[in-house]
């Protein structure tokens, strides 16, 4: 294949590829915002496409895939627009709730003062968190539902809105004592809590209350008297709960000691036992070796006297205790090797503990061919021979 042939296919392949991409904006969905951002994100692998093949496409393909690029993008504004219109919609009717909201407020200022003081809250609340009470909002208009109070108000909406709340605030001020009152009841509320805590709770819950409460003693209002009587409060309330902190600190500590001296206490116990086994079987691998040596001077001389012996009914008789005798020897070298594993493990902990000195256990030879373990009472080591 030529070179001008494969670049005609490879033509054809992105003609292809953006025919592809084209069609794909054409049937892109468009139900909420999202899909605006998504369609222009496919809307710049068309444009790369667009970039590479202009100068290659035919006049007729150019004009078409521009014209159904162009159909695409316009489709996408028109629901844009029609989004936008929508969304201001929404805004201005979550709007008129909260005004509306304000007004009654407003309208309880002298009979209802509480409930006024109440309602402004709320609309502090809703203006603060970005959202409003779908019950009161179907009030006042019954076709209202989440979708329409979950759309976000803008800066200037916001403005607005708390202008407004701040408005009807100031025509409370007549009332100002009543909210000085409000605020100093609920402080005193929430120092009871704290004080439980301090008093019979857990301290650690009562300084964080009162850290929390201090920080947002700014925002009651209350008169200077008040003020200074909720502080001098707090600061006694957490002298108290930092007294008893300091009483948990140091049974804490004291609990922590004593588990350690009673652990030190039960690891040194153990310790001593230890050394007490270490050196009693120290001391019973040492005798064990004496008797294997004492047994194996017994074997030489049956040898001995096995191979000087002229009946054949005696020499068999020698070697049966030969053999009992080597039997015990091995038992016992099996005995000494178990209580070796046992001495070196012992030994490790004691070095550790620092109880004895690395050199000071004995070292019992390492295993020989012939066995173990022996009773001091063997079988006669001489006999007389009896003569055929």
């Amino acid at each position: 294949m030529n070179t001008v042939q494969e670049s005609m296919e490879m033509l054809q392949k992105n003609v292809d590829a953006l025919r592809n991409e084209i069609a794909t904006l054409e049937s892109h969905p468009l139900q909420k915002e999202e899909d605006i951002r998504t369609f222009h994100e496919k809307v710049k692998t068309v444009n790369n496409l667009f970039r590479g093949l202009n100068p290659l496409l035919k006049k007729e393909d150019s004009g078409e895939l521009l014209s159904r690029f162009n159909n695409s993008s316009l489709r996408v504004q028109k629901f844009r627009e029609e989004l936008n219109k929508q969304k201001k919609q929404f805004i201005d009717s979550k709007k008129a709730v909260v005004k509306a909201r304000i007004i009654d407020a407003e309208n309880k200022i002298e009979e209802h003062y509480i409930e006024c003081i109440s309602i402004l809250k709320q609309v502090s609340d809703w203006l603060k968190e970005g959202k409003v009470d779908l019950k009161y909002a179907q009030t006042i208009y019954p076709e209202m539902n989440d979708i329409v109070l979950s759309v976000k108000l803008g800066l200037n909406d916001l403005d607005e809105l708390w202008t407004l709340w701040k408005q009807v605030r100031e025509k409370s001020d007549i009332g100002k004592k009543n909210i000085w009152d409000v605020n100093y009841n609920l402080c005193k509320a929430e120092i009871m809590t704290a004080d439980d805590h301090a008093k019979n709770g857990d301290p650690y819950d009562a300084t964080k209350a009162i850290m929390e409460m201090q920080r947002r003693l700014r925002d009651f209002k209350m008169s200077s008297e008040q003020t200074e009587e909720i502080k001098k409060t707090l600061n006694e309330l957490w002298e108290q709960a930092n007294l008893r902190i300091k009483e948990k600190k140091d049974l804490f500590k004291e609990e922590n000691k004593r588990k350690r001296d009673e652990f030190q206490q039960k690891k040194q116990d153990w310790l001593n036992k230890t050394k007490a086994a270490y050196d009693r079987f120290n001391n019973l691998v040492t005798k064990n070796k004496e008797v294997i040596d004492k047994a194996s001077e017994q074997v030489a001389q049956l040898i001995d006297e096995r191979d000087t012996a002229r009946s054949d009914a005696y020499k068999s008789r020698i070697q049966v205790w030969i053999d009992e005798k080597e039997t015990k020897i091995s038992d016992i070298k099996k005995t000494n090797d178990e209580l070796q594993g046992k001495i070196d493990n012992m030994k490790k902990e004691l070095t550790k503990a620092k109880m004895i000195d690395k050199e000071v256990a004995p070292v019992v030879a390492k295993k020989e061919k012939a066995p173990e373990q022996i009773s001091e009472g063997g079988q006669p080591s001489e006999s007389n021979e009896k003569k055929d």
